[in-house]
């Protein structure tokens, strides 16, 4: 009776370990499917960003690049004219 319940427990232990692998391996399939999705996503977005970024770089050097004497007085000017005007507007008041 012993013998018969050591191999009913040994038949139940190896029954239980092989579908305990089986579902291990299954799960495992499974993520690392998603991982790659994940990852491939990732690149996806990562390329967008360099792209993106590569636009905004090219944008800000056109706008900050000051070519000519003429294009700092055109930037100038208005902030000019504004110092003007508060100057002359205290000597009024002062007076």
């Amino acid at each position: 009776m012993q013998g018969e319940i050591d191999k009913l427990i040994r038949s139940y232990y190896y029954t239980c370990a092989k579908h305990q692998e089986k579902l291990c391996d299954e799960v495992l399939n499974h993520l690392q499917e998603e991982i790659q999705k994940l990852i491939v996503s990732v690149d996806k977005s990562t390329a967008k960003s360099n792209q993106l970024v590569k636009r905004v770089e090219v944008v800000n050097e056109k706008l900050s690049k000051v070519k000519k004497w003429w294009d700092l007085i055109w930037y100038a000017a208005p902030a000019l004219v504004a110092v003007d005007v508060i100057i002359k507007v205290v000597q009024l008041v002062v007076k």
